[in-house]
């Protein structure tokens, strides 16, 4: 019996010893080394989150101003828009009636007496639409596509289709014609935009320059009020063969253009 009782308490002894190694696990030793090298890895750890962070932030920046970049690229305003959406059958009449009056316009002209056209923003469009491709200017940069324009009260809205290599928008202008004396012509340009982005003026002074020069016809430019300002000045003497136009008048009004003079 008491030889039993010595095992038994043997056997708990073990038993507790067992469960007190299981309860209160072994500290491992750290090496004096890894002391140091702790630290660092959570340094790079940070700087390496920190990187892709911005990585992922720049990538998101880039992509958000490359979509607002292209939706204003790729805005057409609603003037050049609405005159595009039609079928081009149904700018021939329009064509041909400006066709018409402008030669009944240009008899009246060659001859010694007061003359007047009148033309609306329909026929405008029509001639735009069917006669002007095959005239319009050429450029090396770029490429004119369809071109429309809107009449308002002394303003004129033009605008036109333009391809680059790699864009294609809408260039479109907001012109005030101003006729400051007889065959003298300013043509104020109050803005000028690519969709919804503002362009430099060098480049549209430039492009502008191209057209009136295929006019042929006397230009230079000037400024008011800081918008630049194209002046023409119409001669047509060597035309009609000495016989001097005066274009006196010059109104334009919501969808309708209105030209006066007399020829000395």
């Amino acid at each position: 019996m008491g030889t039993d009782s010595i095992d038994s308490r043997a056997s708990s002894g073990d038993r507790a010893a067992r469960l007190g190694h299981r309860g209160s696990p072994r500290k491992e030793r750290v090496a004096p080394h890894d002391r140091w090298i702790s630290p660092w890895r959570r340094f790079f750890r940070l700087v390496l989150t920190t990187f892709l962070i911005l990585i992922f932030l720049g990538a998101a920046i880039t992509l958000i101003v490359a979509w607002v970049l292209y939706r204003a690229l790729t805005y057409v305003p609603p003037f050049f828009a609405e005159r595009l959406g039609e079928r081009r059958e149904i700018w021939k009449e329009p064509s041909d009636q400006f066709l018409q009056r402008a030669t009944t316009l240009g008899n009246l002209i060659r001859k010694k007496q007061p003359w007047e056209g009148v033309f609306s923003e329909e026929q405008i469009n029509g001639w735009l639409a069917l006669e002007w491709p095959a005239q319009k200017p050429q450029f090396t940069d770029f490429e004119l596509g369809e071109t429309r324009v809107q009449l308002a009260d002394n303003r004129v809205l033009v605008g036109t289709d333009v391809t680059f290599k790699y864009l294609k928008g809408v260039f479109w202008l907001q012109l005030e014609p101003i006729l400051a004396e007889p065959n003298y012509l300013l043509i104020r340009i109050r803005d000028a935009r690519l969709g919804r982005l503002r362009l430099p003026m060098t480049w549209v002074t430039e492009a502008l320059t191209r057209v009136v020069t295929d006019v042929n016809q006397s230009h230079h430019w000037q400024q008011m009020d800081a918008d630049p300002v194209l002046a023409v000045r119409f001669d047509f003497t060597e035309q009609l063969k000495g016989r001097r136009p005066q274009w006196t008048q010059l109104q334009i009004s919501p969808g309708q253009l209105y030209l006066a003079g007399t020829t000395e």
